[in-house]
């Protein structure tokens, strides 16, 4: 982030994540997203290239609660 000017405190999304990507020559790098819905959660996880920002690869998947965030992001991640 001292390479890019920034807060090293700031979040790491969106467009600043593709500029650390491309700043660090990785070819892609992993978005996720956790919205809540009643009990619910769905979770979210794009692989997108650096380069273009183009998504090379997506799941989505259903926690059932709290207590099931890391297994729906496990089963997201193996998928």
């Amino acid at each position: 982030m001292r390479i890019l000017e920034r807060d090293p405190n700031t979040p790491l999304a969106g467009a600043l994540a593709r500029e650390v990507c491309q700043q660090q020559s990785a070819a892609a790098f992993v978005s996720g997203s956790v919205v809540p819905f009643g009990t619910r959660y769905a979770l979210g996880l794009e692989a997108v290239a650096c380069t273009t920002g183009e998504i090379l690869a997506g799941e989505f998947v259903e926690a059932r609660g709290k207590d099931d965030l890391l297994n729906a992001l496990d089963l997201a991640a193996s998928s």
